[in-house]
């Protein structure tokens, strides 16, 4: 008895605290800083004058205008044209007051300050691009049929696959450089051709893949078939954004 009366003091207790915790008022300790009064506050980096280091540039979340522009500024940073240069985004810029029409007119106003990032639209992530490639696309058995019933990238995928893709993707560039130049491209990569790991049982299942192999490894192959693909798309990217620096996120 007298352990459960101590049980029951401990457990009273304990539903006060939680109580006062639930109703007194919240305030964020004293040294709390949002991330861009940490960046403003903090000691910046000095680069060299005339240094030839490419701007800084990440792929992630998208950060608060203010925060974007800091960078851009003061860290040595490109300044992020926001999410993903998808057709979608990009017609943002049809509003005057849009964040992204706001970072091209700050570009435009001093381009050596404030050089541009973008991430490319990857239409690979596109349902209906997706539907619309043709069947060989994917690996296929003997007798023509998916393996296992799966749509799985084959490394002999033609390449109008990324033709199509690297169009599809410089069509938003154009609509940006309409308002300011652009410096950096980034793209994210993590589509068609991928890892030996999870691909090699289903290539080796589809003849047409085995005889494009032929007596090189796997890796030799699918390195030489993912330089080919990746190839397309940058030259596209390339010829349509000729100053700006490509950067492809290996995968």
């Amino acid at each position: 008895m007298h352990q459960q009366r101590n049980c029951d003091t401990q457990m009273s207790i304990w539903h006060i605290i939680v109580l006062f915790a639930l109703v007194l008022p919240h305030h964020p300790p004293s040294f709390a800083k949002t991330a861009l009064e940490f960046l403003q506050q903090a000691s910046k980096p000095r680069f060299r004058e005339g240094h030839t280091l490419p701007p800084l540039t990440r792929w992630g979340w998208t950060m608060p205008f203010e925060v974007r522009v800091e960078l851009a500024k003061n860290w040595g940073y490109a300044l992020e044209f926001g999410g993903y240069a998808t057709p979608e985004f990009v017609r943002q810029l049809d509003d005057p007051n849009s964040i992204p029409s706001k970072v091209c007119a700050l570009v435009a106003s001093d381009p050596k300050r404030y050089k541009l990032f973008v991430l490319l639209h990857r239409p690979f992530y596109d349902r209906k691009f997706i539907e619309s490639l043709p069947p060989e696309t994917w690996c296929r058995d003997a007798e023509g049929s998916l393996i296992d019933g799966k749509r799985v990238w084959s490394p002999e995928a033609p390449d109008e696959v990324f033709e199509r893709a690297g169009k599809l993707a410089v069509e938003p560039l154009k609509r940006i450089l309409e308002r300011a130049p652009i410096a950096v491209i980034l793209n994210g990569g993590e589509y068609a051709l991928t890892v030996y790991g999870f691909g090699r049982k289903f290539w080796e299942r589809d003849p047409l893949i085995l005889k494009a192999k032929g007596n090189r490894t796997w890796f030799d192959y699918i390195s030489e078939r993912k330089g080919h693909e990746e190839l397309i798309v940058a030259n596209a990217v390339r010829k349509a954004v000729p100053d700006a620096l490509y950067i492809y996120y290996h995968t």
